[in-house]
């Protein structure tokens, strides 16, 4: 069995560039993710938001995994915009995630995170196809 890949490739050069910019693009979006998650609960609590609207929004982004993963991942396959999805997808995150930083009502953030997440899910599933 070979060890090298049977996918035609351009070049090496190429192949490195690719997974580069993967490697820089997945780092981001786990640090981001990892600096958030640990300390977002703590927040939601401390802006007074209600026990139960703490689960709804700490619930949402594993639904949404679920659910609207493979519309997303689809749509963007389906035109052939994987790249443009990426890009336009990771701004809308950030944006998101800007925003509900200065939210503090639940329902907002609730329907923030709900956004913000299924945007990430949006991000990286494209990649991941883009990558294999």
């Amino acid at each position: 069995m070979h060890s090298e890949s049977q996918i035609p490739i351009a070049s090496q050069a190429a192949s490195k560039q690719f997974a580069t910019r993967v490697a820089l693009f997945y780092g981001t979006l786990f640090g981001m993710t990892g600096a958030h998650l640990p300390f977002f609960t703590v927040w939601l609590k401390a802006v007074g938001i209600d026990p139960f609207w703490i689960g709804l929004i700490t619930a949402a982004p594993p639904v949404t995994r679920f659910t609207v993963l493979p519309l997303v991942t689809g749509f963007a396959e389906r035109h052939q915009a994987l790249r443009g999805g990426i890009i336009v997808t990771a701004f809308a995150t950030a944006l998101g995630f800007f925003i509900l930083g200065t939210q503090h009502l639940p329902v907002l953030v609730f329907q923030l995170t709900l956004a913000a997440w299924l945007i990430v899910k949006g991000v990286a599933a494209p990649a991941q196809r883009q990558s294999a």
